[in-house]
């Protein structure tokens, strides 16, 4: 693919083209360059692992005749969770605080900013990090 093509493709694919991408395009091929966004070498980024490994999030609400009140800080624990303990958060004979269930989805929200620190900049985040 020509440089305009690279430039119309990062501007579809990414955030738009940079000198460094479209040299790994042209270095790469589009293909085996896209390949590499969908499926990314995880155990590659370790700073990225030890951010998340560290990372704490608050969890805080009142208390219910369903449950104790909660405030505290506690380490990521749904983003390798099996789908069957994430259901568990759902089930009607067990109530649970919102804040619970809301908890997979704010963990994500927390690795994607935390794995992509620029982007930290430009999300104002519903909970204390």
């Amino acid at each position: 693919m020509n440089s305009s093509g690279d430039s119309y493709a990062l501007s579809r694919l990414a955030f738009g083209a940079d000198d460094v991408s479209l040299a790994e395009i042209s270095r790469l091929g589009l293909g085996v360059w896209t390949e590499e966004q969908l499926h990314p070498n995880d155990s590659a980024d370790t700073a990225c692992a030890k951010r998340l490994a560290e990372l704490k999030l608050r969890v805080r609400y009142g208390e219910s005749k369903d449950w104790p009140a909660m405030d505290e800080l506690r380490p990521l624990q749904w983003l390798d969770a099996p789908v069957e303990k994430l259901f568990a958060l759902n089930d009607p004979a067990k109530p649970v605080a919102n804040q619970e269930t809301a908890r997979p989805r704010l963990e994500v929200m927390a690795a994607i900013i935390t794995s992509r620190p620029l982007l930290g900049l430009l999300v104002s985040l519903p909970f204390d990090l």
